[in-house]
């Protein structure tokens, strides 16, 4: 399991705070979660500014996409084009 810290705003503040999703932890702390929407976003956001099409990124918005429950599509398509991500490349528009 890979963990991220964030320095700074969560996605430049992007992120709708009301959708972060807090993990109770063994210890009876919490683990801050981002709304799947903004990791999909994230993905091709990363693909649509790597020159090479980096296609490991699409590959995980894709993925991501299969592992997620119900999605907000209208949040998810509002956040990948601020991303400057494709929302075609998912079939979500």
């Amino acid at each position: 399991m890979g963990v991220q810290l964030v320095s700074g705003r969560l996605f430049e503040g992007r992120t709708d705070p009301q959708r972060i999703v807090l993990l109770p932890v063994e210890d009876g702390g919490t683990i801050a979660l981002a709304p799947i929407e903004d990791l999909v976003a994230d993905r091709l956001g990363q693909y649509a500014g790597s020159g090479q099409r980096d296609s490991e990124m699409l590959e995980q918005a894709r993925l991501l996409l299969q592992l997620a429950g119900p999605l907000d599509n209208e949040y998810l398509v509002r956040r990948v084009l601020e991303e400057d991500g494709d929302p075609s490349l998912l079939e979500l528009t």
